[in-house]
C-alpha cells in the first residue's frame, strides 16, 4: 500500500516507522521533563530543609541557649502567645506545641514549611490552621531534639540532658545530629490532591517495625526516602544532605546518647 503525496509516495512501512520514532521522542521528552521536574523539587526540598534548621539554630538565641523544646512549658502555653500563619493567635493546644507555629518567626513565611510539589497541599488547607502544623513536608526528631514537656509521655517530661538533646553545646556531633528528615503519611482526606502528604514529626529507627514501605509509612517512622530511596536530612550544624535506609538505620544520627556511646544500634 502506498499514499501519495505532492513529491512522492509514501508506504505504510515508512508511515509505521516515523509514527514510531515519535513515539519513541515523545516518550523521552516526557522522560526528560519528568527528571526535570523532580530535580527542581529536590533542589527546592534543600532549600527549605536549611532554611528549616536555620530557623532551628536561631531559636536558641533568643531562649537562653535553649533548643527548640518538642513539647513546650506548660508554663509557656500559659505566658506565651504565638501566631499562625494568618496573624491570628494560636489556641493552648497541640498545634500550639507543634514546631511550626513556633519556628514560623525564624523563617520568610508558611511557604518555607511546604516546598515543591506540596505548595498544592498548603493551598489546600491554609485557611486550617490545625492541619497547616500537622502536615509539613519535614518532620521534627521530635524525641532526641529539645526538651520535652509532654504530659502523656511521664517517662520523659522535662529537660532531660542524658536523654534529649537541649542546648547546641552539649552536641557530640552536630555534623551528624538529625533535626528534620522528609515526612509521609498516607491521607485519605487530601490523596487526590497531592501525590504526598507530610508530618510534623518522625521517630527514630528504634520504633521502626520493618524495612521501608511506602505503603506503612509508619512502619519507617514516617521518614520518606523521596529521592531515589533517599530522605533529604538536615542536620544540627546546619548541613543538609540525603541518606539511604541503612544510613538511617544508625541511631547515632538521631540521639546524642547513642553518639555519647558509640552504639549505631541504642534503645533507650
Amino acid at each position: 500500500m502506498k499514499i501519495h503525496c505532492k513529491h512522492r509516495a509514501f508506504t505504510l512501512v515508512e508511515i509505521l516507522v516515523t509514527v514510531g520514532v515519535v513515539g519513541v521522542l515523545s516518550a523521552v521528552t516526557v522522560a526528560a521533563v519528568g527528571k526535570v521536574k523532580e530535580s527542581a523539587y529536590k533542589a527546592g526540598d534543600v532549600t527549605a530543609a536549611r532554611q528549616l534548621v536555620s530557623a532551628y539554630l536561631m531559636y536558641p538565641q533568643e531562649h537562653k541557649g535553649q533548643l527548640l523544646p518538642s513539647n513546650p512549658d506548660p508554663e509557656d502555653r500559659q505566658k506565651v502567645i504565638i501566631y499562625d500563619h494568618n496573624g491570628n493567635p494560636v489556641s493552648r493546644g497541640v498545634d500550639y506545641d507543634r514546631y511550626v507555629f513556633r519556628l514560623l518567626p525564624y523563617v520568610d513565611g508558611i511557604d518555607a514549611f511546604y516546598p515543591g510539589r506540596s505548595q498544592v497541599l498548603l493551598d489546600a488547607i491554609r485557611d486550617d490552621p490545625y492541619d497547616v502544623a500537622l502536615f509539613p513536608s519535614f518532620g521534627l526528631n521530635v524525641e532526641f531534639m529539645g526538651g520535652d514537656y509532654d504530659e502523656y509521655s511521664p517517662k520523659y517530661v522535662g529537660y532531660d540532658p542524658n536523654y534529649k538533646l537541649t542546648t547546641l553545646s552539649k552536641s557530640i556531633n552536630p555534623s551528624q545530629q538529625i533535626v528534620f528528615a522528609s515526612s509521609f503519611q498516607h491521607s485519605a482526606e487530601y490523596e487526590d490532591v497531592v501525590d504526598y502528604v507530610g508530618l510534623v514529626n518522625v521517630d527514630a529507627p528504634h520504633k521502626w517495625s520493618s524495612s521501608y514501605n511506602e505503603e506503612i509509612p509508619g512502619n519507617f517512622g514516617n521518614v520518606h526516602l523521596r529521592y531515589n530511596q533517599q530522605a533529604i536530612v538536615a542536620n544540627l550544624d546546619g548541613s543538609v544532605e540525603l541518606l539511604g535506609e541503612e544510613e538511617l538505620r544508625d541511631m547515632r544520627r538521631w540521639s546524642n546518647v547513642a553518639q555519647d556511646r558509640g552504639n549505631a544500634n541504642y534503645k533507650p
